[in-house]
């Protein structure tokens, strides 16, 4: 019998929804999920629009559960998509250039 195969996508989006529902910080959380994500996957444009379209589901289930403002909630969401991509650009960048 084989095990089931883990969906590293739904992982991320149940993991994002977590973070926001025991109100962490939301960018320092998405921040860290999203470069984590990225650091394990190729930067390629279709992985990167995997991996922020699971961060952000995943953020917006936390949120529903939550009585938080939404829009603050989704503009450090963005915010630390951002500062995630803007890291897993600059390091890959180093490792290509030496």
């Amino acid at each position: 019998m084989t095990s089931p195969v883990m969906d590293v996508d739904q992982v991320l989006k149940t993991l994002a929804s977590q973070s926001i529902k025991q109100g962490s910080n939301v960018r320092a959380a998405v921040r860290s999920l999203t470069l984590k994500a990225l650091q394990q996957r190729e930067l390629t444009l279709d992985q990167i629009g995997k991996v922020l379209r699971s961060v952000t589901e995943g953020v917006t289930l936390g949120v529903a559960k939550r009585e938080i403002k939404v829009e603050k909630a989704l503009s450090d969401t963005v915010a630390g998509m951002d500062d995630a991509l803007l890291k897993a650009v600059e390091a890959s960048n180093v490792a290509l250039h030496g």
